[in-house]
């Protein structure tokens, strides 16, 4: 009877101990390991599914960054500043244009719907993202590569070009040289302030950095529309200029096509 009983208790301690096991959440020691703090690991869980693998946690100055595996196995940065989200970017794979086929179908039928070719992702520059931003209403697809121009044989010879789709599989614009990487440029919090009191009703779309200079591109009373911003030297941008794009944003796309789309 004893012996029974012993033997009832194990089981019962191992269930314990099983059950609890299972409720362990591994990745909150990456957090505690580099001092990420509590409110971000909070916050962070209840943007991501608990399914999320996260690979890496880390604080510096007043900056938190997260690298984590999201549920459909691509990679993705999660950004903080303080304990505020301020934005977070997919990986999708370039090599041999395999994101065409990871992309949302309508993103990629926009993408490939601009009539680019020549397109070079091998670069290592070169990349394709989702980015989702703190204040913006659409997360933005941004994609990174170079053209070469076999009309020249100088090591020189080719350019930089990025391409910016919204949420929605509209193409904003394709510019002809080489934006900084969205996770440099994290915080755009006084652009969108600006956005927000200049242009109330219009929704924010993308932004991105150019050569130092924020860009974000919205659609106020139906109408595109980039809103460029300087930058002063410190974390601050101050307003240049609003530029109506247009359908389609041909007012920029002019200029690709006439050098490579149709050559």
């Amino acid at each position: 009877m004893t012996k029974g009983l012993t033997n009832i208790i194990c089981v019962a301690v191992m269930l314990i101990i099983t059950s609890a096991c299972e409720k362990y959440e591994p990745d909150w020691d990456i957090f505690e390991a580099h001092g990420v703090a509590e409110a971000i690991k909070t916050d962070f869980y209840e943007r991501y599914s608990k399914a999320v693998k996260v690979t890496n946690a880390m604080t510096y100055y007043n900056k938190s960054q997260i690298e984590f595996v999201d549920t459909d196995g691509l990679k993705c940065t999660a950004v903080y500043k303080g304990h505020s989200w301020m934005m977070t970017q997919k990986e999708y794979d370039k090599n041999g244009f395999a994101f065409l086929k990871q992309l949302p179908e309508r993103i990629a039928k926009a993408y490939l719907g601009a009539g680019l070719n020549k397109e070079y992702y091998e670069w290592d520059q070169s990349y394709v993202i989702e980015v989702a931003r703190r204040g913006f209403d659409k997360k933005a697809y941004e994609f990174q590569f170079v053209v070469f121009d076999e009309n020249i044989t100088s090591v020189l010879a080719y350019r930089d070009y990025s391409v910016l789709i919204d949420e929605d599989g509209e193409l904003l614009d394709i510019l002809l040289s080489h934006s900084n990487r969205s996770i440099w440029w994290y915080d755009m919090s006084s652009c969108v302030y600006f956005v927000r009191q200049k242009y109330p009703k219009a929704t924010i779309l993308a932004g991105i950095n150019n050569a130092g200079d924020n860009i974000l591109y919205i659609k106020d009373n139906g109408i595109l529309k980039a809103v460029r911003f300087d930058y002063n030297g410190s974390d601050e941008q101050t307003w240049s200029a609003t530029i109506e794009i247009g359908k389609n944003g041909d007012e920029y796309i002019s200029e690709y096509s006439r050098k490579f789309l149709n050559s």
